[in-house]
C-alpha cells in the first residue's frame, strides 16, 4: 500500500471503523466498512479461508480493498470520505453542530 492509500484508509475508518451488526442496517454484519457478504465473496474468489468478522484487521481490509475494489474505485471512495470529513469539521468549527 502506498502512503496515499494509507491516508485515505485511515480517513475511511473514522466513519467506518469497528464491528456492527445492527438488524436495521440492510448491509448486515460489517467490520471496518466491509460487509460480511462482500467479504465472504472475496474470500471464495481468492481461495482465502475467511475469518470471523470480529477478527478482521486493518491489514485484512486494506488487502481486500486493493484486490477487490481496485484503485480507481478506491480513489472515488477516498474523495467521498474527505468530503464527509470536511463537512463534519465545518459544521463543528462553525458552531452549527448537527
Amino acid at each position: 500500500m502506498n502512503i496515499n492509500f494509507n491516508q485515505c484508509f485511515e480517513w475511511l475508518l473514522i466513519n467506518e471503523g469497528g464491528y456492527v451488526n445492527n438488524p436495521e442496517d440492510t448491509g448486515g454484519e460489517t467490520n471496518l466498512g466491509v460487509t460480511k457478504k462482500t467479504y465472504l465473496n472475496y474470500c471464495e474468489k481468492n481461495n482465502i479461508t475467511p475469518k470471523d468478522m470480529h477478527d478482521l484487521t486493518k491489514q485484512d481490509v486494506g488487502q481486500f480493498i486493493e484486490l477487490n475494489i481496485g484503485m480507481l474505485s478506491w480513489g472515488i471512495l477516498c474523495l467521498l470520505a474527505l468530503i464527509g470529513v470536511y463537512l463534519i469539521l465545518r459544521l463543528i468549527l462553525t458552531g452549527q453542530g448537527f
